[in-house]
Formats: structure tokens, C-alpha cells, sequence
């Protein structure tokens, strides 16, 4: 049974001999708030909300960088493409902080210190989803990263890499994009799944999904829920 207010554990086997594999932008960190900053740089600029939102999507559909994002800029506002870089990363570095969501360090560093293996993958251009992990953090807790810009595989070929070619037991995926997690079940059907609904949860999505495989979702509102079960299978 999947509950949409809280959590409950009967799906889950014991953390501690799984490996935990975490979706990056909007399951750790809050890929808004880092957009924001972008966008409100560009505004300091001068730039007009339309036509930030026009100069980010023209390099987000060839490859968001940073050093893309500073170049146009530049242009736009006549100034040192390096400069700006240096002010934008900046500007992120003094907000790391409120970029990577506390709960999630929480968990992962108790993971960390009692020896759960800890996976991450992502999807997006590989330079900007490195420098959002170096900025985050958080790759002081991951055994392995990995990620693709590859639209046609995708995900689910990088998932692969960390599955092997077994059915998923082993692996419990962390994720804020159901889509994604039915996806992932489908392809591994002893794979169990949270589910971080930080934005808006698809009911419409979830009503159509199959109730066997929705018996192997969880929604995780906060990772601390998931501090109790690990400390208890500590104990065992």
C-alpha cells in the first residue's frame, strides 16, 4: 500500500545491505534555487526576464556550462565573459548552503559513516551536473557518480552500469521523478523505489501505474523518516 501523507517499511529490506542509488537535481539538492540565482544574476545585469529565460534555453538544448551561460552574457551586457563566471560561481559558493536540502546530507552522512555502499547518477550535460555536485558537496559520499547527456539511453542506461546484470535486489533507487521510478521497476523487478515528491506528486500517474509495482514505491518526504530504519538495522 502506498502512502501519500507518510511512509511505511513493509516493502523495504534492510538498508544496510543494499546499495542506495540517489537521482541528483530535486532529490539532494534544489536545482531551483541554483536556476534562481542564474536568473537573478542576469536581472542584475539588466536582462530582461524574457529574454533570460530565451538565452537559457538556447544553451540548455545544447549542453548547459556555466561558461556558456557567461558568454552570452557577456554579450548581452558588454562585459568579461571570465569576470562573470567568477562572479556567478561566487554567488552559487556563498548559497551552498541552502542548495543542497538538510536532510538529505543528514541521511547520507549517517550512510557514509556505518558503510552503505552509496550510488549517484543523473541526467543532464555531464560538465554542469559535475561542477553541481562540486558545488553541492556531496560527492565526498558517493563510492561511484555517474552521469549521461545522452537523451536516447539515458538514465536508464547509466542505471545498468550500476545494477549489472542482475534483477535489482540489491538496489533501492532515490528519485523525485515518478516516471523515472516506473520506468526503473519495469526494467528491474526486484528493484524497490522512494519516491521525493519536492514539487507536485502526479496522482493522475500514479492512479495508472500497476499496483504490484506500486507496492514497491515509497514516498519520502523527508529523509529522516529513513534515520530510524537505518539506526535499527545498525542494531540487527
Amino acid at each position: 500500500f502506498l502512502m501519500i501523507c507518510g511512509i511505511n517499511f513493509n516493502c523495504m529490506k534492510n538498508l544496510i545491505n543494499k546499495i542506495l542509488v540517489f537521482d541528483l537535481d530535486d532529490t539532494l539538492i534544489d536545482t531551483q534555487k541554483i536556476k534562481k540565482i542564474l536568473f537573478n544574476y542576469a536581472s542584475n545585469l539588466g536582462c530582461s526576464e524574457k529574454q533570460i529565460k530565451s538565452l537559457y534555453g538556447e544553451i540548455r538544448d545544447t549542453g548547459f556550462t556555466l561558461e556558456k551561460y557567461a558568454l552570452v552574457l557577456s554579450d548581452a551586457a558588454h562585459r568579461s565573459a571570465a569576470e562573470i563566471l567568477a562572479e556567478i560561481r561566487a554567488e552559487i559558493v556563498d548559497h551552498k548552503d541552502e542548495l543542497v536540502y538538510k536532510d538529505a546530507v543528514e541521511f547520507l552522512e549517517l550512510c557514509k559513516k556505518i558503510g552503505i555502499k552509496l550510488r549517484l547518477f543523473t541526467f543532464g550535460a555531464s560538465t554542469w551536473q559535475a561542477e553541481k555536485i562540486e558545488f553541492s558537496g556531496l560527492n565526498k559520499y558517493f563510492d561511484q557518480a555517474v552521469s549521461t547527456d545522452n537523451e536516447a539511453k539515458g538514465k536508464m542506461d547509466e542505471l545498468g552500469k550500476i545494477v549489472g546484470g542482475g534483477t535489482g535486489d540489491e538496489i533501492v533507487l532515490f528519485n523525485d521523478k515518478l516516471k523515472e521510478i516506473v520506468t526503473a521497476l519495469e526494467q528491474y523487478p526486484e528493484m524497490t523505489a522512494y519516491l521525493r515528491p519536492i514539487r507536485q506528486l502526479d496522482g493522475e500517474l500514479l492512479q495508472q501505474i500497476d499496483p504490484a509495482l506500486r507496492e514497491r514505491i515509497e514516498i519520502l518526504p523527508n529523509f529522516r523518516l529513513l534515520m530510524t530504519e537505518v539506526y535499527d538495522g545498525v542494531k540487527r
